[in-house]
């Protein structure tokens, strides 16, 4: 079980006390501090927003931003010039595209005129992420413009509903070779990978929730040789429900062979133990698999960190892996696993068993900041037959 550092309490202090406006208005924070208070001051409170405007001053070395659960206006797109930030990720800009109309394109968004009013140091800008409307006029050319504007991008979260429709993959490869990550996370209507392998430098990949119908379409990943990271989770899409995606015995019928592979999350798809024991056997370099909901999810398999419902330390270990990446669907499924082992199994449990099992509950009570995943640890212990 991991418990908070010094640092992480001190930065939850400084936060909640500029929450409460408690603090002297002549503090100074270094970057790294800065980037975790302002994070945790929006995680705290969506209103908090306000503080980059009357706290400007004080938490100017931020170079991080995270503005997902926000919709930022005008003013607060420019007061954004007063950072010099290095990763920002503006989350639904389409509340932003009448600020912000592309003169060549009535439909369409200037993301360039955006990024001009928002980034102070654009040659050091690393990280950007936004989403889009599914209208497939929307935003139509913008990867060559941003690569121009933002030279030094190595890590793009787009969220698109119809990637393909306004926004080809192969665009977005060609327009960012030097990208370190990507994440296309939700893309429908994506039927290949093509393009993806002119990416050489990529180290992680994200596609959750994104169905490739073809398995032809997958054969490019072959091709990347950096990529140490991959997500192909399944699960509920926020614009549809699907169904699970048999994702990994797609990757085998392909003969994909990602030869640096360490880190591999296969969550809520199908896949089965023979076929995940396979797939370790042509990536030798796998070290962790998550497979949490899925027929492998009470498996053992001795060579590698699995994270499943094998043990109590292995659902501590899913728990921690899904809130702090903000994988709320996962982390209620690892909940819903615990509150029917304490309801129906709780007799045949040991000690170290049902101690484990509640060190876990107690873990997302304290760290997540989801309500709804706080909600149902709390169902948890309050209608578990073990309690009685």
């Amino acid at each position: 079980m991991v418990f908070p550092t010094l640092f992480q309490l001190a930065v939850k202090s400084v936060a909640q006390q500029i929450h409460n406006e408690k603090i002297p208005i002549d503090f100074n924070l270094d970057i790294k501090s800065s980037n975790a208070v302002v994070k945790e001051l929006l995680e705290m409170d969506p209103q908090n927003i306000e503080k980059l405007k009357t706290h400007k001053n004080q938490l100017s070395t931020v170079t991080e931003l995270d503005l997902r659960k926000f919709k930022i206006d005008v003013e607060g797109i420019l007061n954004l010039k007063n950072f010099k930030l290095t990763s920002l990720n503006f989350g639904d800009l389409y509340h932003l595209r009448t600020k912000y109309p592309d003169p060549t394109n009535s439909y369409g968004m200037d993301i360039v005129s955006l990024l001009e009013r928002a980034v102070n140091t654009q040659e050091k800008m690393i990280h950007l992420g936004f989403s889009g409307e599914e209208d497939k006029r929307y935003m139509i050319g913008w990867e060559k413009k941003v690569s121009k504007l933002l030279p030094s991008l190595q890590s793009i979260k787009i969220t698109f509903s119809r990637f393909c429709q306004h926004c080809q993959l192969s665009n977005l490869c060609d327009s960012f070779p030097n990208l370190r990550i990507l994440d296309i996370s939700f893309a429908t209507r994506l039927s290949t990978l093509e393009g993806i392998k002119n990416l050489k430098h990529l180290q992680k990949l994200v596609m959750r929730y994104v169905r490739i119908e073809d398995r032809d379409g997958y054969k490019e990943l072959s091709e990347l040789k950096n990529l140490r990271f991959l997500d192909l989770s399944g699960g509920i899409g926020p614009y549809r429900s699907i169904s699970p995606i048999p994702v990994i015995r797609s990757l085998l019928q392909a003969e994909i062979r990602m030869e640096n592979l360490e880190f591999l999350d296969c969550s809520m798809t199908v896949v089965w133990k023979h076929e995940l024991k396979e797939f370790l056997e042509h990536h030798p370099s796998l070290k962790t698999v998550v497979a949490i909901s899925t027929k492998c999810d009470k498996s053992h398999i001795p060579t590698i960190d699995l994270l499943n419902y094998n043990s109590p330390d292995s659902i501590m270990k899913s728990l921690e892996y899904a809130i702090t990446n903000d994988r709320s669907d996962l982390a209620e499924d690892c909940i819903l696993f615990i509150a029917e082992k304490l309801n129906t199994n709780h007799n045949q449990l040991d000690a170290s068993e049902i101690s484990g099992l509640l060190k876990a509950l107690g873990y997302v009570l304290r760290e997540s900041k989801n309500n709804m995943t706080n909600y149902r640890a709390i169902r948890c212990f309050a209608e578990s037959k073990f309690f009685e």
